[in-house]
């Protein structure tokens, strides 16, 4: 072989050496630009018991970018245990994420805002458990582009030498430390973290304040290096056991011969409930003896004890134990509640739960619980002096605005319906006629005269047929103001519909109907229960060097003000392992005493009378309030005033939400310093009751303090003046410190290709009131928060947000929408068109085909929904699907129909959205979405009907009889002529006959020559 040496400072390589080491070097500057995927730092000597590897991804093209990552953490578990995989902002802001620490494995996807170049996917955190040396290394690895091609990948490990370990490692402790607070006003808590974890590299995590007021956080600056910090304010959602009944949580109206049903639920509990028991105790008080209670049996359901007290019944236990095996929100015990006479007005009956226990597998829970009451409501006198209405129905329950007179009856309940006469002008011995009731929605279960009328008929017929109760009615004495029927009704169907009650009646009398909304029961999909006011605060804070390797470390100044019912909820990490958290309460005090009787303005809570407001911040909501009032009330008029109207401004009154149903007459009128109110009710009103609400805020950037005071009030019981204790409001107006700018984040729905909702998220740390103010990239802009904007043609439109806080600060996202012509939905129905003979059922079954089909060159998920689905059935009301770049599948979805009706029906496609605008991450398209309506008509057959038309013409000095027999399917015309020979001259007799007998002869002679 030949050689050929040189020398390479001072080394003399042979040419095949030589060669090899060019190839090496060749090959070695090709990986340098490949992507690399490892573990740092590569070598770890570990000389405690946790320790911290990043994982990395280098190298990722700016032209394809990184669309996902998988990987699999490999460790001999003889040494090291994963303990935590804590992922970095980028890998948090994958749009797909599966990370399980159990088996170390790690799974990302991006479908937008995909990163490049270097950058750390997560932070794993390992336990030594034993002393020696070994290697962590990744298998499994795969990242691909955005458009899904894999990258060739390097991978490396990270070499691990563990000394020995002689202590028992205890996670660090973090405490809050409250000393001596009490209501309503501030208090310093001071956030410490002991036993920790050396040195510190990191502390985060959030703190949750239920019915506590932020005021303000400070780092301890001594010992801060990074901090920052974000706040939200937002209404608690109740988790825990709740009782639901008539489509709320916390009472329920019930009248003799009524059925209701009241359902003791888990409400939104996170935790698998595996095994429940305790108690529901229906207190009734030792005087009350004519309220009785009857229970339906139920499986959870498995002793029932009524308690007696002095021989009289007071209440009743009912025992239940259930084992669903279930999270989230669904019934656990049902009882049908119905009460063996009228119950007054003035009667409430209250249900607790008692003695409960909860487990999670092994673990005991601790779960919130509710009460609830059942409320009576007088028949006595009801129909009021002023009513326009002679014959009128309505529910025993809700009288109402009898213009629109209506009522809510949940599935599963009986309502009872009135039917009532009222003229005092116009005496009555006899009524009769018709009520209609929709039989497809609701169920007559039972119906019959009133009680107060047995004693004063003569003559009655009454029977139900179809959809109409038939009635004829004479009375012994005459009745001018009267109940006459009573009628018990439940849904048929559990959904959500609406449905009226009519009557006819023989005699002219003005009418009023009853409106009657069905409400679905659907423990799944219940409506949120809201329970106080909750602030997240989320914070993350690095110590300054000199602080890193303390024991115990100080962080932060949290100034606080609790009111009732507060929870306090931490969840703090050091150097990413969770810490034992806990709140240390040092003493607790209270110097309010109970209050009764008194009427209020606050925020919401009972011993809440001042308040804390600065210029620009959102406007502050406060309540009118009845507090423990024993008195019926049943008016109550009078001014709020503002005292110093040159710092805050009234805006925004209403009556409460709770108490609107309630009023009968209302008269309110504001300016920016002062409010009247005149309120009735037509049922007198008592205990705790929430009557206005208002919003202030401050109009000046000042510190001063003012109030707002009730004047001039006027409360009566029927006729009886009554004074109630005041308590007004203290508002403390405070001068803006700094102002921290709000942050912006858009979304938008593009709906059949050309109409785009916009939404913004806008946040600012201040709580300041925000205005938007849009470009949509046509010459068209809006000021609204999301606005609905419809372009005109398709291009690409540049679109601008900007949000702007009460001092100007500003914030702003800018991006590009592509309004295309996409039409990937292709669709028919099999019919749309029915006729029904009169003995032929009407329900039929229309085939909906659908082609969907993917544009876009990256895979999308998307949904169809139905919508309004009352009056036809379907399978599924919502379809799921994945598509493929260019695929498409086919769909057939029955449709049962029974009557005219209209199908509605959308498509959503879930897409990524490419950035246009590089580094902004601050949009998202959430959905392209096309909607379609379809109607399907059913009508009678058609009957044929012969229609015969005769008209004399004349036609050569010949009459001509034309006869047409019209069929309107067939269209069959049938023409006689009928020559009358009185018509023809007698000298033209012998030609016409001449002609006949040639024309014959001719005839038969071409029949012979053809055979």
């Amino acid at each position: 072989m030949d050689t050929w040496e040189n020398n390479f400072g001072g080394i003399t390589l042979s040419k095949e050496r030589l060669l090899i080491l060019l190839l090496y070097l060749c090959f070695f500057c090709f990986s340098s630009g490949e992507v690399v995927v490892e573990l740092y730092p590569k070598n770890v000597t570990v000389s405690g018991e946790f320790f911290n590897l990043d994982l990395v991804v280098k190298n990722i093209p700016s032209d394809t970018k990184c669309g996902g990552f998988e990987a699999k953490v490999k460790y001999d578990s003889n040494l090291l245990s994963l303990t935590n995989i804590q992922l970095s902002d980028i890998g948090k802001n994958a749009d797909l994420k599966d990370v399980n620490v159990s088996n170390g494995w790690i799974s990302l996807l991006w479908f937008s805002n995909n990163p490049y170049g270097n950058f750390t996917i997560a932070t794993l955190t390992f336990k030594a458990t034993s002393s020696g040396n070994t290697t962590i290394f990744l298998d499994d690895v795969s990242v691909s582009d955005e458009n899904g091609y894999k990258y060739q990948v390097s991978v490396s490990g990270s070499v691990v030498t563990i000394n020995n370990i002689n202590k028992t490692f205890s996670p660090p402790d973090s405490y809050l430390l409250i000393k001596d607070f009490e209501y309503n006003k501030s208090i310093t808590g001071k956030l410490t973290i002991n036993n920790t974890v050396t040195p510190i590299n990191k502390i985060n995590g959030t703190i949750l304040l239920k019915n506590i007021q932020l005021l303000g956080i400070e780092p301890n600056n001594d010992a801060c290096k990074e901090f920052s910090y974000k706040k939200s304010i937002t209404k608690g959602l109740y988790s825990g056991l709740a009782f639901y009944g008539e489509h709320n949580y916390n009472q329920f109206y019930l009248e003799y011969g009524e059925i209701k049903n009241l359902s003791l639920i888990a409400y939104n509990v996170e935790k698998n409930i595996t095994y429940i028991s305790g108690c529901i105790y229906i207190n009734v008080s030792e005087n009350d003896t004519i309220f009785k209670l009857k229970f339906l049996s139920n499986k959870s359901i498995y002793k029932i004890e009524k308690v007696y007290k002095n021989n009289t019944w007071i209440g009743c236990y009912l025992y239940f134990n259930a084992s669903p095996n279930k999270a989230g929100t669904f019934e656990i015990a049902n009882i049908r509640i119905t009460p063996n006479s009228s119950i007054s007005v003035d009667d409430e009956y209250n249900v607790y739960l008692i003695d409960v226990t909860a487990y999670s597998g092994n673990e005991k829970i601790d779960l919130q619980k509710s009460s609830f009451k059942i409320a009576g409501i007088s028949c006595n006198n009801p129909y009021g002096n002023n009513l326009p209405y002679s014959v009128f129905l309505r529910s025993e329950i809700f009288m109402g605005n009898y213009t629109g007179n209506y009522t809510d009856i949940s599935y599963g309940d009986v309502k009872l319906i009135s039917f009532l006469y009222r003229n005092d002008t116009h005496p009555i011995t006899t009524i009769s006629g018709k009520i209609y009731i929709n039989s497809s929605l609701l169920n007559v279960l039972d119906y019959d005269i009133a009680p107060e009328m047995t004693n004063n008929i003569k003559y009655k017929s009454i029977n139900l047929t179809g959809d109409y109760l038939y009635f004829n009615l004479t009375f012994n004495n005459p009745i001018t103001r009267s109940r006459i029927l009573c009628i018990k009704v439940t849904p048929k169907i559990n959904a959500d519909a609406t449905t009226l009650i009519l009557a006819n009646i023989s005699q002219n009398f003005p009418i009023s109907n009853l409106k009657v909304n069905i409400f679905r029961v659907d423990f799944s999909a219940l409506p949120p229960y809201y329970y106080g006011t909750v602030t997240n605060l989320t914070f993350s804070y690095v110590p300054d060097d000199a602080y890193q390797n303390c024991s115990e470390l100080s962080i932060l100044n949290l100034n606080l003000k609790f009111f009732e019912n507060w929870k306090l909820l931490m969840d703090i990490y050091q150097n990413g392992i969770k810490t034992n958290s806990s709140v240390i309460i040092s003493k607790k005090t209270t110097t309010t005493t109970e209050i009764n009787n008194t009427i209020q303005i606050d925020a919401g809570y009972i011993t809440g009378t001042s308040i804390e407001i600065s210029y620009g911040e959102n406007p502050t909501l406060l309540y009118l309030r009845l507090i423990n009032v024993k008195y019926n009330i049943t008016n109550i008029s009078g001014y709020i005033f503002m005292e110093n109207s040159s710092l805050v401004k009234i805006d925004d009154v209403s009556i409460c939400n709770e108490t609107i149903d309630k009023v009968s007459y209302e008269n309110i009128s504001f300016n920016e310093s002062s409010i009247f109110f005149n309120l009735s009710f037509k049922q007198p009103i008592s205990g705790n009751v929430s009557l206005l609400m208002f919003h202030i805020e401050a109009k000046v950037d000042t510190t001063a303090d003012t109030s707002i005071y009730l004047s001039n009030l006027t409360i009566y019981s029927n006729t009886t003046k009554i004074n109630l204790t005041v308590r007004n409001m203290t508002v403390h107006v405070l001068k803006r410190k700094t102002n921290n700018p709000p942050e912006l984040f858009v979304a938008f729905n593009i709906i059949n290709n050309k109409e785009v909702h916009f939404y913004a998220f806008g946040y600012d740390k201040d709580n300041d009131r925000l205005k938007y103010f849009w470009e949509f990239g046509d010459g068209s802009n809006s000021t609204d928060k999301d606005p609905v904007h419809r372009y005109a043609d398709y291009s690409e439109y540049v679109v601008r947000c900007i949000v702007r806080d009460a001092v100007n600060g500003t914030d702003e996202v800018k991006f590009i929408i592509n309004i295309a012509n996409l039409s990937p939905i292709i669709y028919n129905l099999s019919d749309t068109q029915f006729y029904i003979g009169e003995n032929e059922s009407s329900n039929k079954t229309v085939y909906l085909n659908i082609s969907l089909n993917n544009p876009f060159p990256y895979p999308i998920s998307g949904y169809i929904d139905f919508e309004n689905f009352i009056e036809y059935q379907i399978p599924k009301h919502q379809y799921k699907f994945d598509l493929l770049p260019n695929e498409t599948i086919n769909l057939t979805i029955p449709v049962n129909v029974s009557k005219s009706t209209t199908i509605e029906w959308n498509v959503k496609y879930y897409v990524a959205y490419p950035n246009r605008f590089s580094g902004n991450s601050k949009y998202q398209l959430l959905y392209y979405e096309w909607r379609f309506k379809n109607s399907i008509k059913f009508s009678k057959k058609p009957v044929v009907k012969i229609y015969e038309y005769t008209k004399t013409i004349s036609l050569n000095n010949s009459n001509i009889i034309l006869k047409i027999s019209k069929n309107k399917i067939f269209k069959d015309y049938i023409v006689e002529k009928v020559i009358s020979v009185n018509a023809i001259p007698k000298k033209d007799v012998v030609y016409y006959c001449i002609i006949s007998l040639v024309g014959f002869m001719l005839g038969m002679g071409l029949i012979r020559r053809i055979k």
